[in-house]
């Protein structure tokens, strides 16, 4: 009987054994296909990315293009209108000026540099600065100081920061109102024309007389010519402000003291004691003149000029040194004086000379470069007003930000950066045609404004208004490329999003694909397992 049974469960395990081994086939042909599907997709993505590739590198190429072409023509304009904030700015910061009286300022100073001086316009900002930086007030004073030392720094040999620091320094000294600083320039400008001195010759001995006459009540334009004459024969400025200083001096302690000393002084200058007194308190400079005059006598009749300063105490080498000169040449201390007067009358000098010196093809083309940079901050004003720009340039930080965040973070995904440049090139694109729609609207509002640029520019090189017409046109014609290329580029950032985010998802399917290919292999490693076990 027992060897049926045995038969009978020997052909049982041998009928399982088969059973068993079709499902380890059905399995392993199930591994295969799996296996083959894998190799497929990744194949396929890896064929995609080689595309998606050079599409995205055309796209950059495409995107370059209209990044720079975008870029030529709005850097410009903007860094124009920067330009012209900052200035703004700094003259804020160094005049307290706030508000409509600051806007008002920036404003006369952009029409200054159109108008009667056509310097670059940082210049005058960075005048304008250094006079709130030596005290001056007011947006008048402000704007009057700029435009004297912005003339003189141009006309004479003067730099605008040595004038700036000069008139504010020697109006200061002398207690003068800063609104006359256009008449000392005027001064200086004529004298410096008319006598054997430059400008800034007597600008530095004008700096030293007052600060040893101011005391007296010596105006700057006395100063200036008493300045003029120790130039012109030739004596330092330290050393000719300290003899000046000396000499008046002496003539009050002899007022004052009386005695031998004031007889002395009355014997040179031809007035009586009390004449003395009372022309000193009224006109110590004309005091002075007549007393250089009396030396200049005694010289011409052949006297000792050493022994007539030792008679008034100013025997020292160094006073001999200056006054000597200035008793040897007192013709042209009476005319510098005489004509420093006038001057600071008439105030003419300056502003005829500046309007022949502006009257050159360099400064024609300065100004134009002016109007031109001037409409540009017009537009600017406008445009960077609005609430739709400021919300477009919002954006645009916004989404650069979160680019920054996805490449810093190794933990973000590629989506998260993609989706913040396709976002940006989007809103660049639409924020472009914002902008692009502003500067058309700010064009159409400053019309009247435009004609008499165009007007200016006409007159200034071709004399109609034909060639300023067509570079009009042709403006127009180049915003319609930044339109044109806003959307080129919002394509193309699309499109290389799109196909980055696609080899992104590509890429989780070939991780899955192995997931599921590894789960299958361990189950048929156990069931192959399982029938060596029920063989032994």
């Amino acid at each position: 009987m027992a060897g049926p049974t045995v038969e009978i469960e020997i052909k049982a395990q041998l009928r399982g054994l088969r059973t068993q081994l079709r499902q380890v086939e059905k399995q392993l042909g199930d591994v295969s296909k799996t296996s083959k599907k894998t190799g497929s997709v990744i194949s396929g993505i890896f064929g995609g990315f080689a595309g998606g590739v050079t599409r995205a590198a055309a796209q950059l190429t495409i995107l370059r293009a209209g990044f720079q072409a975008v870029t030529a023509i709005v850097s410009p304009l903007v860094r124009t209108f920067t330009t012209f904030e900052n200035g703004l700015v700094g003259v804020a910061k160094t005049t307290g000026l706030a508000g409509e009286e600051l806007k008002s300022l920036g404003d006369e100073l952009l029409k200054l540099s159109t108008t009667s001086v056509p310097i670059a316009q940082e210049e005058l900002f960075e005048i304008a600065q250094i006079a709130g930086q030596l005290g001056i007030t007011g947006s008048d004073n402000i704007l009057k100081f700029t435009e004297t030392v912005g003339k003189i720094s141009q006309v004479t040999d003067l730099t605008a920061d040595q004038a700036a620091e000069s008139f504010a320094r020697i109006l200061n000294v002398t207690g003068e109102s800063i609104d006359t600083v256009d008449r000392l320039g005027s001064v200086i400008n004529k004298l410096g024309n008319s006598f054997a001195a430059s400008e800034s010759q007597i600008t530095r001995v004008l700096n030293e007389v007052v600060r040893g006459t101011a005391a007296f009540g010596v105006s700057s334009k006395e100063a200036a010519g008493l300045a003029t004459a120790l130039a012109s024969v030739g004596v330092r400025a330290e050393a000719g402000g300290s003899a000046t200083s000396r000499a008046f001096i002496a003539i009050q302690t002899a007022i004052s003291n009386g005695g031998e000393s004031l007889q002395k002084f009355s014997r040179l200058t031809g007035l009586t004691a009390e004449e003395l007194r009372k022309q000193f308190a009224e006109n110590a400079t004309g005091v002075f003149q007549r007393f250089i005059q009396g030396l200049s006598n005694i010289q011409k009749a052949g006297g000792d000029l050493s022994a007539e300063l030792k008679s008034v105490n100013l025997a020292s080498t160094e006073n001999f040194k200056v006054l000597a000169p200035l008793a040897t040449g007192y013709d042209v201390l009476a005319r510098s004086i005489s004509t420093a007067n006038q001057e600071y009358i008439d105030n003419t000098a300056l502003n005829l000379e500046a309007q022949a010196g502006f009257n050159t093809l360099s400064a024609t083309l300065q100004r134009l470069q002016n109007i031109f940079q001037t409409v540009i901050v017009r537009l600017g004003q406008v445009v960077f007003a609005n609430k739709d720009v400021k919300a477009i340039i919002d954006i645009t930080v916004q989404s650069f930000q979160t680019m920054l965040e996805a490449l810093e973070d190794n933990t973000s995904s590629l989506s998260k950066f993609l989706s913040a440049a396709i976002k940006l090139g989007r809103y660049l694109a639409g924020g472009l045609l914002v902008i692009v729609d502003q500067v058309f609207s700010a064009f159409k509002a400053l019309s009247e404004t435009i004609g008499v640029t165009l007007g200016v520019v006409a007159r200034a090189i071709a004399g109609d208004f034909s060639g300023a017409t067509d570079a009009l046109k042709a403006f127009e014609g180049g915003m319609n490329d930044v339109i044109k290329t806003s959307f080129s580029q919002n394509s193309a950032l699309t499109d290389l999003g799109l196909g980055l985010l696609g080899v992104d998802e590509g890429t989780q399917k070939v991780t899955e694909s192995q997931a599921k290919l590894e789960k299958q292999s361990t189950k048929t490693s156990e069931q192959i397992s399982a029938v060596s076990a029920a063989n032994i």
